[in-house]
């Protein structure tokens, strides 16, 4: 859903009472709907750092390793791409510095060779009888 776009007030006081039907800016910077999606992404990840057992890293090179960790994790067990994916969206937004510099250079990585190895599913392309069922069809209209 798209943030909710006010019209500017002629002063002030008009222009803060519609600010304030709009929400902050920071919400501003997210959708709901994605950041439900990447608040879910992390917490699936806090839920299997305890359950192997790991508390959250405290430098930024552990959690890398912890995230590439738990992406393997989630190949290894048959999860979906999208878990990973939300993970890392989630954790550069909720974390900006970890956008920058190192970033996480692995994780991603990890991410972009689950996507080499692993197609997304598309639909059965048409045989050729049915192109020329629909072609017939579209002439006779």
């Amino acid at each position: 859903m798209a943030p909710k776009v006010i019209r500017r007030g002629e002063n002030q006081l008009a222009r803060k009472t519609l600010r304030a039907t709009a929400g902050n800016l920071r919400q501003a910077l997210l959708s709901k709907a994605a950041r439900k999606k990447y608040e879910n992404g992390v917490l699936m990840f806090f839920m299997w750092l305890e359950g192997v057992d790991r508390d959250l890293a405290t430098d930024a090179y552990e959690l890398e390793s912890q995230i590439c960790d738990y992406i393997e994790c989630l190949w290894e067990e048959g999860e979906v791409k999208s878990l990973a994916s939300d993970l890392l969206s989630g954790i550069t937004k909720f974390i900006p510095h970890l956008r920058r510099h190192p970033g996480l250079p692995l994780a991603w990585s990890l991410y972009t060779a689950w996507q080499k190895l692993e197609l997304p599913e598309r639909a059965t392309p048409l045989l050729p009888m049915e192109v020329m069922a629909m072609a017939g069809r579209a002439l006779y209209r």
